[in-house]
């Protein structure tokens, strides 16, 4: 199956408030009941080996793949037919826990691991195909390693614990930037969920505090390089985007639209940052006909596009109670629309 030509420039262009007659569109995620629909395999869109991952990227549009430097530190998961690991909960609830592993060793591991994966997924680029890198922001990855709950009581009752696993992630991190500019990573997706779906995971004092000074010492490695960067946070993000603004990313994914009003955020903040995503994985992308998806796109186009930095994507991922349809509708809808 074959859909609109990739391109990076696009994307690029469109990071940048430059207006393209082609909208361009993108997804972080996609699970087996799409990928399977457009290239005939089962498996998670994250699991694909490289050739497989370009051939998908193809079929549905996008300008770049994505290929993700994740790793894991004490997260308890089980792992499904698809390939995909569901978390379950963190294993690291003391100072000892995180005294047991070999921090320094770990690192190195994953650098060399990290180091042939984007390796061999920058090889399999073809045409005018693009890579993002995901690199897992330091915020996320503790309150994984620990497990959510027990992290909201470490704030106030360890909160040593939760700064030392927020540096080591943080090393990590600028570990993988470096990796995604040695292997011409095209932009790079810096993962964190700040938000929850009515508010702050921690509060604005903290991620003032703890998170800013993290965050900001991934992209300088990224502005040193030139590389534009794009943060996903799911959740409310009405008080993280001030503190994206000032980190200065060149877009924001993805204003889940159950707690977000991407028109509004386009009113308040211009062009300080490209907006990604914002199409309702429930209705219309789920529980709605291909006839309500396009309308809902195309509302958005409307409203977001003809000034630039827009991106359509859905307002999460490509989940499997989407219909390929529906998802195929959404697509054809972009590629279809002309600025």
């Amino acid at each position: 199956m074959a859909g609109r030509v990739p391109n990076i420039d696009r994307l690029l262009k469109t990071f940048r408030y430059e207006k393209v007659s082609d909208v361009p569109n993108l997804e972080l995620s996609i699970e087996s009941r799409a990928v399977e629909y457009f290239i005939g395999q089962r498996k998670r869109m994250g699991v694909l080996e490289p050739e497989a991952r370009v051939r998908l990227a193809e079929a549905t549009g996008q300008d770049a793949i994505i290929v993700a430097t994740t790793h894991e530190l004490g997260e308890i998961r089980e792992v499904e037919q698809d390939g995909f690991s569901f978390y379950k909960d963190g294993a690291i609830k003391t100072q000892a826990d995180l005294a047991a592993y070999d921090l320094t060793t770990l690192i190195h591991q994953w650098y060399t691991e990290t180091d042939a994966l984007l390796a061999s997924h920058a090889a399999a680029l073809r045409g005018n195909l693009g890579m993002a890198v995901y690199v897992p922001g330091p915020l996320y990855e503790a309150y994984l390693s620990v497990g959510l709950a027990d992290f909201m009581v470490k704030v106030a009752d360890d909160p040593e614990l939760l700064l030392k696993l927020m540096d080591f992630h943080t090393d990590w991190g600028c570990e993988s930037a470096k990796l995604a500019v040695k292997h011409g990573a095209s932009f790079v997706i810096l993962g964190d969920d700040l938000a929850h779906t009515t508010g702050m995971l921690i509060s604005p004092r903290l991620i003032a505090d703890w998170w800013m000074p993290r965050a900001r010492k991934i992209t300088q490695i990224l502005d040193a390089a030139g590389i534009p960067c794009m943060v996903h946070s799911c959740g409310k993000l009405e008080k993280v985007l001030p503190f994206l603004a000032e980190l200065g990313v060149e877009a924001v994914h993805p204003f889940q639209p159950q707690c977000n009003d991407i028109y509004a955020v386009r009113q308040q903040y211009g062009r300080v940052f490209a907006l990604v995503g914002n199409i309702d994985i429930t209705f219309p992308l789920s529980m709605g006909t291909p006839d309500d998806v396009r309308r809902d796109v195309r509302e958005h186009l409307e409203r977001l596009a003809p000034d630039g930095g827009y991106i359509v994507a859905s307002g999460h991922s490509i989940i499997n109670s989407i219909p390929p349809e529906n998802f195929m509708a959404m697509l054809e809808t972009v590629w279809d629309w002309r600025n």
